[in-house]
């Protein structure tokens, strides 16, 4: 049987997708969560104390979440915010997918500011909505995946986005174009290619 019940998020990895929930119906067992369980935004690491209501799968081998929702961001109490609403225009910032790797969960956004070209790191679960096609990019070429909208924070001079949502279509393109300026920067640029790979 199915079973709803309110609880506290012990922990929770969003590079890993997943954490643990406690409660008293439980006896304080760890019941495992997945990102994909939450509807209306994933947990961030520093959500770990918050209140969360979850439906617990009682049949399972292991307590499972097979629905979340965050009640508040903390212990103390406040209403959740993480990735339920989306954020003001000023927050915001607009680019394109320069890749995106749908099996390992994350991508990069390229956009221009005034100090450059920047790429930001896009893990998926921190898209609200439909998440990003897989899109592998083209080496040497400006990026032409999905529109992107996102909020980034700068944590040890590393661009993460802490918020994104598709918001336009990938730009058509010549493949026979793409392929031989792809092969081109990549005979011309070996190593910055096999960096970019390996990331």
């Amino acid at each position: 049987p199915r079973r709803v019940v309110v609880g506290e998020l012990k922990t929770f990895c969003p590079q890993r997708g997943f954490g643990f929930v406690r409660c008293e119906e439980y006896q304080d067992r760890d019941i495992y969560v997945g990102a994909s369980a939450f509807a209306f935004g994933t947990p961030v690491a520093s959500s770990a104390g918050c209140k969360v209501e979850i439906e617990v799968n009682d049949q399972a081998s292991q307590l499972r979440a097979i629905r979340a929702k965050l009640l508040t961001d903390g212990p103390t109490g406040a209403t959740a915010t993480v990735g339920e609403s989306e954020p003001t225009e000023s927050k915001t910032q607009r680019g394109r997918l320069k890749a995106f790797f749908v099996d390992k969960g994350f991508g990069f956004i390229q956009f221009e500011d005034e100090t450059g070209t920047i790429d930001v790191f896009a893990h998926a679960n921190y898209f609200q909505g439909p998440k990003p096609e897989d899109f592998h990019g083209f080496p040497g070429m400006p990026p032409v995946g999905q529109e992107i909208e996102f909020c980034m924070s700068n944590l040890n001079g590393r661009p993460k986005a802490t918020w994104a949502k598709v918001v336009g279509p990938a730009l058509p393109v010549d493949p026979v174009r793409c392929l031989t300026q792809s092969l081109s920067s990549t005979l011309r640029h070996p190593d910055k290619h096999l960096e970019e790979q390996g990331r």
